[in-house]
């Protein structure tokens, strides 16, 4: 088995760091602060995902591209239910934290 890349121990760690993402996500969109809100739902998605990968004790890549980790995971896993949900996410992850960029409420809102 391949070294780890993160040092976080348990599923449960990776969860609640994934629940904090979350929070914060929800929080921003309270404020209509839609760039956060959609960079801390990727977060959110992201983390949740490689809480997975920890749960099968599997290699965590470092990415966060969703759609690849559910590549990495479809072996183990059934995903296809979240594929549309992690392309659109996906994008949320770099997009929204750089100038250049400005998100509207359609498009942090879930759908």
């Amino acid at each position: 088995m391949k070294a780890r890349f993160y040092t976080m121990h348990n599923t449960e760690e990776w969860l609640s760091k994934a629940k904090e993402d979350l929070a914060a996500a929800r929080l921003s969109a309270a404020h209509r602060l839609w760039n956060p809100c959609r960079f801390h739902a990727q977060q959110c998605g992201e983390k949740g995902l490689k809480a997975i990968f920890e749960e099968h004790q599997m290699f965590i890549p470092r990415t966060h591209d969703l759609e690849q980790l559910l590549d990495e995971l479809e072996p183990v896993v059934d995903v296809s239910a979240v594929r549309n949900a992690a392309a659109i996410l996906s994008t949320y992850g770099v997009e929204a934290r750089y100038p250049g960029f400005d998100a509207e409420e359609s498009e942090a809102t879930p759908r």
